[in-house]
């Protein structure tokens, strides 16, 4: 980096991609580097080593995301590789000086933050930053932006079928998944003095089950490739469609990842970017169990429940209460961001209403 202080970061990206020394490595390298090492590792390194190990092409970039289906892949392309060189966001401006005009960048920024592909800091509003995480699960193939209709439509086949005024619908044993950037290089033995878990056979950092009511507890597994899986168990207190969904479940995820952030920031001793724990409505629903208990046990209800007992499990459902109840049970892998999954429930309660 030294030598080049002056240079717009285009410039820079223009003159690394012209340099016949350059290897055409893919995005998905460049994804997998930031999510290893963290880009407080990449912007400590003063001759930027790792930017040069991996050797990016910025049209080769370009291509890769555009031919992954993402919008606007060469402003996302000037985000990351400037993220990946620097370990900083990108000024808006820096996107207008790639020949953009001001009134495009200005409206296309907040589109692609609507999507989740970029974030921006509270402190430098202007400052855009990379969504590596969900970057990394399309180029991966562990989302997709079809993802939302084949789930739409399976979610509303199932809520139909399960239209019974006795019924109790909720959601319980809820996977989901995201990446957090340098963040497992940095756990050690010494979390477990923080109720944290190591699991020796796999080397998976657990934090503590968090309680959230009666019956429901949160978690997170940190795996060694920098993935995060969130555990929400709750079979005893499912979450309830729709009267807790849209905002009891959002909020539960937002405080559990300020938990994560602050103890995390404090064993690292250092400020997360947005960049390296992504907000929760852009972590990814892996799967979910739909539930629907019934407190009655007469005809009227079990009749139809063998209509689609095939696709469901059917069962009585004791609680430590001493309550039973009848259970009709599908488990779902929508495989769909949070956002997304907020929006086909949301959009479920206006078509159901109608």
């Amino acid at each position: 980096m030294s030598g080049e202080s002056g240079r717009t970061s285009n410039a820079i990206f223009k003159a690394r991609a012209a340099n016949p020394q350059h290897t055409k490595r893919s995005t998905e390298y460049i994804l997998k580097t930031l999510i290893k090492y963290g880009n407080p590792i990449i912007a400590a390194d003063l001759y930027n080593t790792l930017f040069e190990r991996a050797k990016p092409s910025y049209e080769v970039i370009c291509k890769e995301l555009s031919e992954a289906g993402l919008p606007s892949p060469k402003i996302l392309a000037i985000i990351l590789l400037n993220y990946f060189q620097t370990g900083e966001g990108t000024y808006y401006r820096q996107i207008c000086e790639a020949g953009y005009s001001y009134n495009y960048v200005k409206n296309r920024l907040p589109y692609l933050m609507r999507l989740g592909f970029v974030e921006k800091m509270k402190s430098r509003p202007r400052f855009y930053y990379p969504n590596v995480s969900l970057l990394m699960m399309k180029l991966s193939n562990q989302w997709s932006f079809g993802n939302f209709d084949n789930f739409k439509r399976k979610f509303y086949e199932f809520m139909e079928q399960l239209r019974v005024e006795e019924g109790h619908i909720g959601l319980h044993n809820i996977h989901l998944s995201f990446y957090a950037l340098g963040v497992y290089r940095y756990l050690t033995i010494d979390m477990e003095k923080c109720g944290w878990r190591l699991a020796y056979s796999n080397k998976e950092f657990i934090t503590p089950e968090i309680p959230f009511g009666p019956d429901r507890r949160i978690k997170a597994i940190f795996e060694a490739n920098g993935r995060v899986r969130v555990i929400i168990a709750c079979s005893d207190n499912p979450i309830v469609v729709p009267d807790e969904i849209m905002y009891d479940f959002v909020e539960l995820l937002i405080v559990f990842w300020k938990f994560l952030k602050r103890n995390l920031e404090a064993h690292m001793h250092m400020r997360f970017d947005p960049a390296t724990l992504p907000r929760p409505y852009t972590w990814i629903i892996n799967s979910v169990e739909v539930n629907v208990d019934f407190d009655s046990y007469d005809q009227h209800i079990i009749g139809p429940l063998k209509l689609f007992e095939r696709l469901s499990k059917l069962y009585t459902k004791k609680f430590k209460n001493g309550r039973k109840a009848l259970r009709v049970e599908n488990l779902l892998k929508p495989n769909v961001t949070v956002g997304e999954f907020i929006g086909i429930v949301r959009d479920f309660l206006i078509y159901s209403s109608k």
